[in-house]
Parts: C-alpha cells; sequence; structure tokens
C-alpha cells in the first residue's frame, strides 16, 4: 500500500468488496418455509413459573404502581425497583392523585359523550 503525506492512496478491494460472501449468507435453510418446533418443556412439567388458578389473584406490588396517561393509557415506572423507600412513598402517594383526577377526567368525558349521543338519538328519534 503506498502513502503519501497525510492519506492513503489505494485501497484493498478484498476488505472492502470481498468476492466470496461470508458463510452465513450462503447457508440454504434445513426446510425453505417450514416453521422450527417450540422447544420441549422442562423436567417437571413446569417451566419455573407461577402455575395460577382461575380467579386466583396475584400480588406484583414489585412492578410499582401502574399510572394511567391523559389519553388512559396505562404505563408502569421503569425504575421503581431503584427507587430509595421514601421516594416510592412519594411517588405513590402523587401518582395515587394523578390517576384519580385523570380517570374521573376520562369517565366524564365519557359519560358526557354518551349522554350526547343518547341526546342525539332521541332527537332523531322525535
Amino acid at each position: 500500500m503506498e502513502t503519501s503525506g497525510r492519506y492513503q492512496e489505494t485501497v484493498d478491494t478484498d476488505t472492502f468488496h470481498p468476492s466470496d460472501p461470508p458463510e452465513y449468507e450462503r447457508a440454504e435453510p434445513a426446510n425453505p418455509g417450514q416453521l422450527l418446533p417450540l422447544p420441549a418443556p422442562a423436567e417437571g412439567g413446569t417451566s419455573g413459573g407461577q402455575q395460577l388458578e382461575l380467579g386466583e389473584r396475584v400480588q406484583m406490588d414489585h412492578l410499582g404502581p401502574l399510572v394511567i396517561g391523559e389519553d388512559g393509557s396505562v404505563g408502569r415506572i421503569a425504575n421503581w425497583t431503584k427507587l430509595s423507600d421514601r421516594e416510592r412513598e412519594i411517588a405513590l402517594r402523587r401518582i395515587t392523585a394523578r390517576n384519580r383526577e385523570r380517570l374521573q377526567r376520562l369517565r366524564g368525558e365519557t359519560g358526557t359523550a354518551a349522554q350526547q349521543q343518547g341526546q342525539a338519538g332521541a332527537e332523531a328519534g322525535s
């Protein structure tokens, strides 16, 4: 490779444009169009998860409180496990109050919209 001054004048074309594709690009699937099966269940019949009965309740306090968005979407606080007890207490108090306000607003808007539809339907029927 020749160099002159501050930059390289020639380029090794095999580095930038290899003549043979890598092996993973040449490999053909064993059965094209056929999906692979799921792995067999673990010994003992369970995957280590908790088994639930229909209607049984599960505590998920470790995930933190549900946060109701302005549009009614639901989420959680991503770093809940990293918060101190004091931070969790403050956040829980604020989220509870904000969720209550948002739910009332969302229910009020839904109720108002339903009442308006009902009145419009009654007026159209008369």
